[in-house]
């Protein structure tokens, strides 16, 4: 989760493909359909699951470039706003 959180994109997005020997990113789309949404959803449930400060952080920010930068028919991709409402539900907020 770290490693690929390092290798986002400078506003902080990652790809959809990997190198796993390199690192280089060999899909440089970003999205939050099929594949990728694992990793949001890994974030977040890593974070409350393990009760990781770090994971928290890098889910904060990865949503916060995926609000800004991900976007379908003007408004967000349902499964962005899902995992945000579990976020918030089991966070307490």
């Amino acid at each position: 989760m770290v490693a690929l959180y390092n290798r986002r994109s400078r506003i902080g997005l990652v790809g959809s493909m990997v190198d796993v020997e390199t690192g280089v990113w060999l899909g440089k789309d970003s999205s939050v359909g099929c594949g990728i949404d694992s990793y949001y959803e890994y974030l977040l449930k890593g974070a409350i699951l393990l009760d990781d400060h770090e994971l928290w952080a890098m889910w904060q920010n990865t949503i916060v470039a995926v609000n800004a930068h991900v976007r379908g028919e003007g408004s967000l991709y349902p499964q962005v706003q899902n995992l945000m409402q579990e976020s918030q539900a089991l966070q307490g907020s």
